[in-house]
């Protein structure tokens, strides 16, 4: 549902579910940038909480909640006097609400969400999301206490942690679903960097909470001033067994703790820039964490003793690697300079892939959101301008004359085709597929996150939501027979929907509704893995939804329901009394 542009790139690549896909090239492109806060914002108005700011405002940085449904982000007073935390819902620009203002420390350092969406991670506080109530954040970790500077949290059922930054080390911190501490459970040091000019800075833990990003900074500055930072990405893995494993006596810091970036726990994020000193910083993952997604100063003017100029005049791009350093190091580029300009401060939305930037010059930082498409070439042999007779099962037999831009899979192959984005959405293409393209179109199949969610005049009748969708295209492609596509979701985006009866829906663009597919195409429902598995007969956009789980009645409700029944029965019995003496 939106359009799309030419900065594409190659980018091999394999995935697997399972059974063995084909590799095959795969390409990337940016969606037309959507703008996330409305211009009342950065005209300075008046809004919920905030007061008129004469100047104008610009905004530092952007991140999602666990659900993917709302930003939490830096408001900055243009003049640099005054700043705030705000809130918006994605989709609706004009709903910008200040949450609180400043709760001390460093304004130019990451946010993060409980793993609850309750709260937002700033500095020193964990800001209540609906109340706007500051509480003062002090964890104390082998003696020295810590704020939240570079908050980021786990999004797990239980058991969850905030990955931080302490003295240039990798910490976790046991939290509650909230952001509270878990006094039940103690913090971990995940790194033992020896201490020098360089280190860790803003971390970012992956869906699973198994890897963590981080950018390696040296402050240039501190020798030469005036000479721009350096900062490359890495990944931290096997994180779980990192924290299971035996401390060092008297401290926090595992066993398991890497001492150098040479460490076997340690990934070089950018592994074909060797001769690029290009300043590189905050990496996020993609949903399937086979991806780092980060941000390159290609200008490489960036210093952090002038953090907001030289964020503006730099000339920041999206960057794609591998999470595993394999492969090479990617950049898309825009060839517009209208669209997905000066992209900075990245941060990826759980789910299907949106990237959020800041993007802009000057004094005049805006707040944006693209989708990542993913889009993968189809070989096989021509069938085009042939008719062929198609086995649709139960001794069901179609003859389809196929137009001029048809591909069927080798019927000799020996293993289906899969063809995903990095949210682990696929479609498999089975030996002796076939795939009709429309006419003139490159045969190859996209997959996208649109950027806005689907609105309430959207949703057919007795559906609450549906919160997880994927564009497929191009639009028009025919399958003979019908393929399967698996659509993945995560527990935050169905927060309140019964899981167990999530369906998928097609979107009707003739109706502008959704319509529930027929429950006989459903073919698999995996609520461990978070995946339901439905045939499709041609690409449209397809989402996930359902209806919301029913509150439970309070202990009150339950009283006046049963003083209801109770007068319902006597005015009953006594209609049977006077029936009686009449």
């Amino acid at each position: 549902m939106q359009a799309r542009h030419s900065r594409i790139f190659l980018f091999l690549i394999s995935i697997v579910l399972g059974i063995a896909p084909a590799i095959g090239a795969q390409t990337y492109s940016l969606s037309d940038p959507v703008a996330l806060v409305a211009d009342s914002f950065y005209d300075g108005a008046a809004g919920p909480g905030a007061s008129e700011s004469a100047s104008g405002r610009l905004i530092f940085a952007g991140e999602p909640s666990k659900a993917g449904d709302r930003i939490a982000f830096v408001g900055i007073d243009r003049s640099l006097t005054g700043y705030g935390y705000y809130v918006v819902d994605i989709g609706a620009p004009e709903s910008w609400r200040r949450i609180a203002g400043p709760v001390g420390g460093d304004i130019a350092t990451p946010l993060g969400w409980s793993s609850d969406d309750s709260h937002v991670f700033a500095n020193r506080a964990r800001i209540n999301v609906t109340t706007g109530e500051v509480t003062p954040v002090n964890y104390v970790v082998d003696g020295n206490s810590y704020a939240l500077n570079d908050g980021n949290a786990t999004a797990k059922s239980s058991g969850n942690w905030v990955i931080g930054v302490r003295l240039h080390q990798i910490i976790a911190m046991p939290v509650l679903m909230d952001g509270s501490l878990d006094p039940g459970r103690e913090s971990t040091t995940l790194t033992n960097f020896p201490d020098t000019s360089s280190g860790v800075e803003w971390p970012t833990v992956s869906p699973s909470g198994n890897q963590i990003g981080f950018a390696w900074m040296t402050y240039l500055p501190l020798v030469n001033p005036g000479d721009p930072d350096l900062s490359d990405v890495y990944v931290l893995k096997n994180v779980d067994a990192i924290l299971a494993a035996p401390k060092e006596p008297g401290t926090s810091i595992s066993t398991l703790a890497p001492t150098s970036l040479n460490d076997p726990n340690i990934v070089t994020i950018r592994t074909t820039e060797d001769s690029v000193d290009n300043f590189a910083h905050v990496p996020t993952f993609s949903q399937d964490e086979s991806l780092v997604i980060y941000g390159e100063d290609w200008y490489n003017v960036f210093n952090d003793d002038e953090i907001l100029e030289t964020m503006a005049v730099g000339n920041w791009d999206v960057m794609i690697s591998s999470a595993d350093g394999s492969g090479a190091d990617y950049r898309i580029v825009d060839e517009d300079p209208m669209n997905v300009e000066n992209a900075l401060v990245h941060a990826v939305t759980p789910g299907g892939i949106r990237i959020i930037y800041v993007g802009g010059g000057g004094f005049d930082m805006r707040l944006y959101a693209v989708s990542l498409e993913s889009n993968n070439a189809v070989e096989g042999d021509d069938v085009s301008n042939t008719t062929v007779e198609v086995d649709l099962g139960g001794g069901e037999i179609l003859e389809v004359n196929l137009n001029d831009n048809a591909v069927q899979i080798p019927e000799s192959a020996t293993e289906p085709v899969v063809i995903g984005d990095a949210s682990e959405t696929t479609v498999v293409l089975p030996p002796a597929q076939i795939v009709e393209f429309p006419s003139g179109v490159p045969q190859a199949i996209s997959i996208t996150t649109p950027v806005n969610p689907v609105e309430e005049i959207q949703l057919p009748p007795n559906v609450d939501a549906i919160p997880v969708l994927r564009e497929f295209g191009p639009s028009g492609t025919n399958f003979y027979p019908p393929v399967l596509i698996t659509l993945s979701y995560t527990d935050a985006e169905v927060m309140g929907l019964i899981e167990a009866n999530l369906q998928p829906f097609l979107f009707n663009s003739t109706s502008m509704l959704f319509e529930p597919l027929n429950p006989a195409d459903i073919v698999a429902r995996d609520t461990v893995n978070n995946t339901i598995t439905f045939k499709v007969s041609h690409f449209s956009v397809y989402g996930l939804g359902g209806g919301e789980v029913p509150m439970p009645l309070s202990a009150w409700a339950w009283a006046g329901a049963f003083i209801g029944l109770l007068l319902a029965a006597l005015y009953r019995l006594r209609r049977g009394e006077k029936a009686l003496t009449a």
